[in-house]
């Protein structure tokens, strides 16, 4: 059973990854420019790519989440000193892109939650150190987020694979992915090599 850190510095921590997870894009700023957005005055700091005990960073819960914005945020909005590693590993030696494709891949009929994982998926995409990772077999389950989001997308809908190539639109329905293959003349899958 792990320890609970009782540091006041894993309090700060552990409130700055539940913000994030909520999507409270005005007290995540707060936590990571050191200041209140109301007074101006000191508050608690934390890095976006703090981790907690499982290896989890603001990344991993912004994308197990589904908080685009808040991700944009971490990624891209944040003073460059502080900006999150949209590549950085768990503990397990997941990333937070390999996260947002078991979202989708467990979540069934909640449609919603698939929409923001894929629109996840479809922004972590865009960086090159998420690019240079998606080749790389995950240590526990042998394969790659490619081979992953493949999976997911033959379990679920196109809307992965849309995702995995940068094309993904919330507001456009994806069909099953086995009735798309069904609908095309060849009737074989989509170009697996394309992503």
């Amino acid at each position: 059973m792990n320890q609970i850190d009782k540091r006041p510095e894993s309090f700060a921590l552990g409130r700055f990854h539940f913000l994030v997870s909520e999507g409270d894009l005005s007290r995540v700023q707060e936590f990571i420019t050191g200041k209140s957005s109301k007074t101006g005055a000191p508050h608690p700091s934390v890095s976006c790519n703090a981790q907690d005990q499982d290896g989890f960073s603001a990344v991993h819960w912004a994308a197990i989440k589904g908080q685009l914005e808040i991700m944009k945020y971490l990624l891209e909005g944040a003073p460059e000193i502080s900006r999150g590693n949209p590549s950085l590993p768990d503990n397990n030696g997941w990333t937070p892109i390999m996260w947002a494709i078991h979202v989708v891949e467990t979540s069934g009929k909640d449609y919603g939650k698939r929409r923001k994982a894929c629109e996840v998926i479809n922004y972590l995409v865009t960086f090159p150190a998420v690019k240079s990772h998606m080749r790389v077999p995950d240590k526990l389950l042998l394969r790659n987020p490619q081979e992953l989001a493949l999976e997911a997308a033959r379990q679920t809908d196109q809307g992965i694979l849309a995702a995995m190539k940068n094309q993904f639109d919330g507001h456009k329905f994806y069909a099953p992915l086995k009735e798309a293959d069904d609908a095309s003349e060849g009737g074989g899958h989509q170009d697996d090599d394309a992503m």
